[in-house]
């Protein structure tokens, strides 16, 4: 792939967000590269992508266009190019297999569900929105409006707390199913290591005046893995503090030009409050997996 190609490449692989963007910049052109093809309409212009690699010991494939097409042939050469992907790394093909798309590519997807089996597949999908805050946009005058919220203490984490950040972030998030508890094992360990390195964190809010556990995050580089408030301190600004709060950590590394955040698209509340905050939306993910 040339130089030219990479750059037109890179903006469609950026339509499904910036997380795949940096994976491939990080995979093309190596020898985990398997396949790439990008596809051009009749008046010669570029519409989207194809592109797979090995990533993490398993097969990772892309797919990205600029509209949502509805082309028998290209369904085609794209379902064939996913047998082609698995035929040339026979090692890892056994393997679940990921295959991340453009949300807004409806036709595609319809086509690469049929294909694959995965028909109507809701539970095994997962399609989500990335919100973004830019460091140029993240003035005093920004901080200063979403920073109202009164009577927080800010504390590192906690080991003997991790009950209490696991059962309120249980009440918390009830868009979809969750079991924070259920994998207390694998939060003890996740968290105790955010709050130690490098560039990641994990904080907790509390109430100063009640004592109680408003909410937390947890953040690695540039991307704010989650966020949860205590339901009672919902609707009152104190999300907003959080968020802005994370921000700010991540922006303290001067190389961080933006920070990012990943919302499933079914959850409502989430969606409808990073729009309210001022987040920019800058990529739409839908994964089939295989």
């Amino acid at each position: 792939m040339n130089d030219n190609e990479m750059m037109i490449a890179r903006r469609f692989m950026e339509k499904i967000d910036s997380g795949e963007g940096w994976v491939f910049g990080e995979h093309v052109n190596t020898e985990n590269e398997i396949a790439y093809k990008l596809f051009k309409n009749d008046s010669d212009k570029f519409i989207g992508l194809f592109f797979a690699c090995a990533y993490e010991e398993k097969i990772r494939i892309d797919i990205a266009f600029e509209y949502d097409i509805d082309d028998e042939n290209i369904n085609k050469n794209l379902w064939n190019l996913v047998l082609y992907s698995k035929e040339k790394r026979p090692d890892i093909a056994d393997k679940p297999i990921d295959i991340w798309l453009f949300n807004d590519n409806r036709n595609i997807i319809k086509y690469l569900e049929n294909a694959s089996g995965n028909i109507d597949s809701y539970g095994k999908r997962y399609a989500s929105t990335e919100y973004i805050v830019r460091r140029e946009n993240f003035t005093e005058e920004f901080i200063r409006l979403r920073s109202h919220a009164k009577n927080i203490v800010i504390k590192p984490y906690e080991k003997d707390k991790l009950d209490g950040y696991l059962v309120m972030m249980d009440k918390a998030m009830t868009f979809s199913p969750h079991d924070f508890q259920g994998g207390r094992e694998h939060w003890a360990k996740e968290f105790e290591e955010y709050s130690k390195a490098d560039d990641k964190a994990f904080e907790a809010f509390w109430d100063s005046e009640t004592g109680d556990l408003i909410g937390v995050y947890w953040r690695k580089h540039i991307e704010i893995d989650d966020l949860a408030v205590s339901p009672e301190y919902q609707r009152k600004g104190y999300g907003s503090f959080i968020l802005t709060q994370a921000i700010k950590k991540a922006f303290e590394n001067p190389e961080n030009e933006f920070v990012r955040l990943y919302c499933v698209d079914w959850n409502e509340k989430g969606q409808a409050f990073y729009k309210k905050y001022g987040m920019e939306i800058n990529g739409h993910s839908y994964q089939i997996p295989l």
